[in-house]
Parts: structure tokens; C-alpha cells; sequence
């Protein structure tokens, strides 16, 4: 049944396409990166990562980011009787202990698309909430800083009239970003829910959701900051402990773009090494692979091939991805 909504769920949404917050290749093997309430379900860790996109063009998108979370442990005082002469902890059920998790978290993220940059930083809370032996629900909550800036060096517009000519005015907007002080930062907020069992995921994110509300700008440079919504559906199927193969979709939304879907399936063996395939509804095929040692250092590597009639100028992407978890 879950195989059977898994892939309706991907059937409905797979007709759109668009880019909007960076796009991330190896998002179904680092959840956390598109839903900030999945951690809280993993180990204490830290992850850094690189990706560039569509080489070839000059000033193409580029993307580094370091994220890391630890679990917070709650100090359970031993229940005993003082009045016996020799006591011991009484213990508590595992499981009971395991009812209400709680993790914090922190992000570090630069992106510069073209003429445009963006650094971002911001803190994370979690909370897990067992609803039942099978089922448990995280939510999340994000609150960060984006300073955002436009580099005037790298816009060369055409003359209106005459390309082979210089500018000479036209562009309204371009006009605005070179007469204005071309920086300024807005207050980022962010929030996630994520219900799962043990081997299904279903998860939202909104990104943005201030949007220019609660902004900072010395000069009349605006950036239009738009709250983005993405849906994380992922499913986990375990062969006898010979080979584990995780699928999952991820759908992005932001007002007035289409649709963004991605679809991801991975395999991994049980001496740690992974491959897995990503493909970008009208844009692009990520080939995939990296390997695990002792659970607790990671890394993955993917290159995206393009898809499109872009592919005649671009070289494709690389995105890779190392983590430590403690």
C-alpha cells in the first residue's frame, strides 16, 4: 500500500519544473538539508558540502553550506528508596525514555547565482514526539539572518537598441540594483513537520515565511524574498540485511514558478558504499555513489547531467557531500 501511494504521489506532481532555494542532488541521503525536522531522529553530526551547477556558462550557481545538530539528553535522577540499606536504580522502560526527543541545530549556507549572492546563517530547534510504538511526528522550527547582495560587475546588459553597443539605460530593474547600495538582509523563518515509521517518511517545510517583513537595507536595492514550500515523501525497503534501497520524491513551490520535482533512488550495501540516481523533471539526471566507514564518517559524491537543450553549452554539475556523526 505505501508503494502504491509512494508513486502516485510522484505520478500527480511529476509534470512541473523550476529552481528556486538551492537545489540539491543527494537530498534524499541528506533529508535534513530540505526538512529540518529529520534530524532530530539522527545521531549528533556535522556535515560540509559543495555544489555547482550548470558549468560551462560563467558565474554559474554555486552553493557551500556547513550544517551540524546534537541531540539533547535529558538527566534522569535514579528512583530509589532511601530506606533500604542497599539500593538500586529502578529502571525505566526504554521506550518510555525515548517518547519526547529534543535536538538543536545550526546552519551556515552561501549561494551566488549570477550577478546575485546570498549568505545565510540561522539556529534550529527540534522536536520528536512518539505516537506510537510504529509512528512518531518532528517538528521544527528555523530562525536565521540572510544577508543578500548584487555584484554590478558581473550584469553586463545589451543595448536596448544596438547589442554590440554599451548600455545606456532601459532596464528599470537593472537601473534600480546599479543606483542602489546593492546589499541588504532580511530575518529568515523557517518551520517543518515530519510524521514517519520506520521505513516511511512524509514531511513539509516553508522557507522564508517573514519574507521582506523584517528587513535591513541601506539603499533602495529590494529583494524579493518569497516563502517556498517543499513536501519530502520517502519509503525504505530492507533485503535480509544484504541491500537496503530508499526512494523518494521531493516537490517544490514558489509562487508565481512551477513546480519543482525531483525524484531520488538510492541502494546500500553492507560494507557501506552507496549508489543511487536523482533525476530533475526537465532538467537535469544526477548519477550518485559514496560510502560510510564505522556509521560515523560519510561521504557522497553526484555529477548532474543536463537534460535539456542546455546541454550543447553546459558541462553539467558536481555536488559533494562529507559528514562525521558522534
Amino acid at each position: 500500500m505505501k508503494l502504491i501511494i509512494f508513486f502516485t504521489f510522484f505520478g500527480i506532481i511529476v509534470a512541473g519544473k523550476a529552481q528556486q532555494l538551492p537545489q540539491f542532488t543527494q537530498f534524499g541521503n541528506n533529508i535534513s538539508l530540505v526538512n529540518t525536522a529529520n534530524f532530530v531522529n539522527e545521531t549528533s553530526g556535522i556535515q560540509i558540502g559543495a555544489r555547482s551547477q550548470m558549468l560551462g556558462f560563467g558565474s554559474e550557481p554555486t552553493t557551500g553550506f556547513v550544517y551540524g545538530h546534537y541531540l539533547l539528553k535529558k538527566k534522569r535522577k535514579p528512583n530509589y528508596n532511601p530506606q533500604l540499606r542497599i539500593s538500586r536504580p529502578i529502571p525505566v522502560d526504554s521506550a518510555e525514555q525515548q517518547v519526547l526527543r529534543q535536538a538543536i541545530g545550526g546552519l551556515v549556507m552561501t549561494d551566488r547565482y549570477g550577478a546575485f549572492g546570498r549568505i545565510h546563517i540561522a539556529g534550529i530547534y527540534n522536536l520528536g514526539l512518539h505516537l506510537n510504538y510504529n509512528w512518531r511526528i518532528n517538528g521544527a522550527i528555523k530562525l536565521g539572518f540572510s544577508s543578500l547582495g548584487f555584484n554590478q560587475d558581473k550584469a553586463t546588459p545589451l543595448n536596448v537598441n544596438d547589442p554590440f553597443m554599451m548600455y545606456n539605460g532601459g532596464d528599470l530593474e537593472y537601473d534600480a540594483y546599479a543606483a542602489g547600495n546593492g546589499s541588504g538582509g532580511n530575518l529568515d523563518v523557517g518551520a517543518a513537520l515530519m510524521v514517519q515509521n520506520e521505513s516511511f517518511k512524509l514531511g513539509v517545510a516553508l522557507e522564508q515565511l517573514t519574507g521582506n517583513s523584517i528587513g535591513f537595507s541601506s539603499g533602495s536595492v529590494y529583494f524579493n524574498q518569497k516563502t517556498h514550500a517543499a513536501i519530502f515523501m520517502g519509503y525504505t525497503y530492507e533485503i535480509e540485511d544484504l541491500i537496503k534501497f530508499e526512494a523518494s520524491v521531493l516537490a517544490k513551490k514558489m509562487n508565481p514558478t512551477p513546480l519543482s520535482v525531483d525524484f531520488s533512488l538510492k541502494s546500500t550495501f553492507p560494507n557501506g558504499l552507496w549508489t543511487g540516481i536523482n533525476y530533475r523533471h526537465n532538467s537535469a539526471l544526477g548519477l550518485m555513489g559514496g560510502f560510510s566507514i564505522n556509521k560515523r564518517f560519510n561521504m557522497g559524491y553526484s555529477f548532474d547531467i543536463i537534460t535539456t537543450r542546455l546541454q550543447a553549452f553546459s558541462n553539467g554539475g558536481h555536488e559533494i557531500i562529507l559528514g562525521y556523526a558522534f
